[in-house]
């Protein structure tokens, strides 16, 4: 191709009207291309002051707050925002002097992480809690498990209280199998659905789904799958009154693990059930939300942090992956972002485990990461349940470890991190 066709065909348009050259005009071409050098160079020079200027966003920590007791460890599980704007925790205690033996354990703050007041639960074996909900009197309904009462093999555990945490009833639910609750809703009639696994007759778990009134009497109970993991198993409401599970599927026979999930209806009755193998390596589900669009995304741990975007039919739609290859990139938690993006929260401890934190991720609704950020010491446990607040943020519990030198002890106590994801604020950029 000659100049003047390339002149003609690539140049000629970028040109401001006035400047185009017409066929008679007088303008030589060479003018032309010096015009469109300069103007491109100032283009260039204004773009770059711009990126360069241009604040970075970064998710802060607005408050951070452990809640220590010298005579025994605690282990946060679930929190949730209350109407008055604080905090409740859920977990387990264990006091030094009955180790292994744990309680059941709550504790109430105020918005800005002042512990109001702590309730423990329990008997003479192991008790512990997994879900905490606010009831709509005010008070808190929590699902875990018990040896203390019930078969004893252990048996679904579920309490109901007052605003202060005083113990109003309880029930447990079991029989010969037993079984371990790990999720709890409030359905819309004012009862109670409880999710977790019960033993199964050959490899690994089945999902167990018990449905009960506004007192715990058991109205109906469900089973499903089978060969399931007992990492974790989570539950929510669905838009046509029916349920959501996820749990993670293990495949003996590839020595790894996938995500499992489950639809049902309003009484428990499958409609359908998907599992889905990524990748291949051992994965195990961390998170379950439900989306805008009526579908699900599920968040799991791997060897980087993983989400999956799940149509209404169950249908995976996209997965991504995020870390930094230095490392383990663990995603514990998930919740929806205001945006219809993604929070992921978790761990990322370093090569050498000698180095690492809190990790958050933030990412468009179709799983693209816009951010993530990494804050403190590597404390084991940082997060194991996050909610998004009234005012977008997100609290974020689990556990601190910490150790004294002067007693040679290690202690893990509660935890609970305020998240300030609303305001931009002005840092340098991180590598």
């Amino acid at each position: 191709m000659k100049f003047k066709e390339f002149f003609d065909r690539y140049i000629r348009g970028w040109l401001p009207a006035e400047a185009k050259m017409q066929k008679h005009s007088p303008i030589k071409p060479i003018a032309a291309i010096l015009f469109i050098s300069i103007s491109f160079s100032l283009i260039f020079i204004l773009l770059s002051s711009f990126l360069l200027a241009a604040p970075s966003l970064e998710a802060i920590i607005e408050w951070d707050r452990t809640y220590q007791n010298e005579d025994s460890d605690e282990f946060g599980y679930s929190v949730i925002q209350t109407s008055d704007g604080g905090y409740a925790i859920a977990g387990r205690s264990c006091a030094h002097s009955s180790y292994p033996d744990t309680d059941c354990y709550v504790i109430k703050t105020d918005d800005q992480g002042n512990m109001e007041w702590s309730q423990t639960y329990g008997g003479e074996f192991e008790d512990g809690a997994y879900s905490v909900v606010a009831t709509s009197d005010g008070g808190f309904a929590i699902a875990g498990y018990t040896y203390s009462s019930g078969s004893g093999s252990p048996d679904y555990l579920l309490i109901k209280t007052d605003a202060y945490g005083n113990m109003e009833w309880n029930q447990t639910y079991g029989g010969t199998q037993g079984g371990i609750a790990y999720s709890l809703v409030v359905t819309s009639d004012g009862g109670y659905a409880i999710a977790g696994f019960t033993e199964f007759e050959g490899e690994g778990f089945t999902c167990w789904l018990v449905k009960t009134d506004a007192y715990g009497n058991m109205e109906w109970n469900q089973t499903c799958g089978e060969g399931l993991g007992g990492h974790l198993f989570l539950l929510t409401r669905t838009s046509e009154e029916g349920y959501a599970l996820a749990a993670t599927k293990y495949y003996e026979s590839e020595d790894r693990g996938g995500f499992w999930l489950v639809k049902t209806d309003a009484y428990g009755n499958m409609e359908w059930e998907q599992t889905y193998a990524v990748g291949i390596s051992e994965k195990i589900v961390s998170g379950m939300t439900m989306t805008s669009d009526g579908g699900f995304a599920l968040s799991g741990i791997a060897h980087d942090g993983l989400l999956l975007k799940i149509d209404a039919n169950g249908k995976m739609e996209w997965n991504q992956t995020y870390g930094r290859g230095d490392g383990w990139e663990f995603a514990d938690w998930l919740v929806s972002s205001t945006d219809d993006g993604y929070i992921l929260a978790g761990e990322m401890v370093h090569i050498g485990f000698d180095e690492g934190g809190l990790w958050l991720v933030k990412t468009d609704e179709m799983g693209k990461m816009e951010w993530n950020q990494t804050y403190g010491e590597l404390g084991g446990g940082w997060s194991r349940s996050m909610v998004r607040t009234s005012e977008g943020g997100y609290v974020i519990t689990g556990f601190n470890q910490s150790f004294d030198e002067s007693v040679g002890s290690v202690y893990l106590d509660f935890r609970l991190t305020k998240i300030d994801c609303g305001t931009a604020q002005e840092v340098e950029s991180k590598d």
